[in-house]
């Protein structure tokens, strides 16, 4: 019933990290990690009001030289 009240007030919460990789990344350990079309950017989007969903920050990107 909280994080109903919460989401009514606040609306949508994320946190998203943008990282600019110097080479065309080949691989992201986080599953909610997207890579974009040109393989040169990582975009992570928490959604902080989801808590029925496991959510980390952490992430491991290799990419090409």
């Amino acid at each position: 019933m909280a994080m109903n009240m919460m989401k009514g007030m606040m609306g949508d919460m994320t946190y998203t990290t943008i990282y600019h990789m110097p080479g065309k990344v080949s691989e992201v350990s986080n599953k909610q990690a997207k890579v974009s079309d040109d393989g040169k950017t990582v975009i992570l989007k928490i959604e902080l009001l989801e808590a029925d969903i496991p959510q980390t920050l952490q992430d491991q990107i290799r990419y090409q030289k």
